[in-house]
């Protein structure tokens, strides 16, 4: 397992210069987050999916999702976003 913390620590000691830095890629799923508030315009259609997790699958989608301080749901999709981004044929 990586040492994020040691990784962070890195990054602040040792920030990327504009000449390192390639490319920056943001997954639209990192700016927003969850549904919008009642009474908020609507932003558009998002259907839903349902889908069924074994339960030890779902004890660690819940244990990830509270140390991330975020609903389920938005880790699902952020885990997917980045399934689909990284694994596409």
């Amino acid at each position: 397992m990586p040492d994020y913390d040691a990784m962070a620590a890195d990054y602040a000691d040792h920030p990327p210069t504009a000449d390192e830095v390639v490319d920056v890629e943001v997954s639209p799923f990192a700016l927003k987050t969850g549904r919008p508030r009642k009474g908020a315009t609507k932003g558009g259609r998002t259907p839903t999916m349902s889908l069924r997790l074994p339960d030890n699958l779902r004890q660690k989608v819940a244990q990830q999702a509270k140390a991330e301080g975020v609903a389920e749901s938005e880790l699902i999709r952020r885990a997917v976003d980045e399934y689909v981004t990284h694994h596409t044929r």
